[in-house]
């Protein structure tokens, strides 16, 4: 009876454990003025969404202060393309995951960023949040239609001469172990 109950336990977790190597990021948002040229076909208005997929098994080695910060990738780029979705993969990475634990005046909620980066094209994401912990594999969605400057981003385009649409996210999640084309 033991045995039969552990394979049955091993055979039911076991997928799900293999799932969590990949966490699929979603975000919305509304294009915002920025500091840098506005990308032409992006008015200030517009609504933007996107997809990006960390790779946890191709993530650098992280950086971490147990209850302070967790950095994957910073302040040196990704050796490996662990984030993929919008810049090219096949030009050097400059992927990198930062978590920072809140401190005054925003002890309680933890930050986030994620940047799918090759130097020439990239999202920049950033959220704070009581819901985000200082982990790589993690679930949220947060969703938010007034800004309080909790949720941002910008794409960004050109190494010299950058422009960029910046953003205000009003939805941003994290899911371990969905993939979706």
């Amino acid at each position: 009876m033991k045995t039969t109950l552990a394979i049955v336990i091993a055979a039911v977790a076991l997928p799900f454990a293999a799932l969590a190597e990949k966490v699929f990021v979603e975000f919305e948002g509304i294009v915002v003025p920025g500091n840098s040229p506005q990308r032409e076909g992006y008015d200030i208005g517009d609504r933007v969404s996107g997809s990006l997929l960390i790779d946890t098994l191709l993530a650098p080695e992280p950086r971490i202060d147990p209850g302070r910060f967790a950095y994957y990738g910073w302040p040196r780029p990704a050796e490996n393309n662990f984030i993929t979705g919008w810049a090219n993969d096949k030009i050097e990475p400059r992927d990198f995951v930062i978590m920072d634990a809140g401190r005054e005046p925003f002890a309680g909620s933890n930050d986030i960023g994620i940047q799918d980066s090759d130097g020439h094209r990239t999202v920049s994401l950033f959220a704070r949040s009581p819901l985000i912990s200082l982990d790589l594999v993690q679930s949220f969605d947060i969703q938010q239609e007034e800004d309080n400057g909790d949720l941002f981003g910008f794409f960004e385009w050109g190494r010299e001469l950058i422009e960029r649409a910046h953003f205000r996210m009003t939805r941003f999640s994290m899911t371990p172990g969905r993939c979706r084309p």
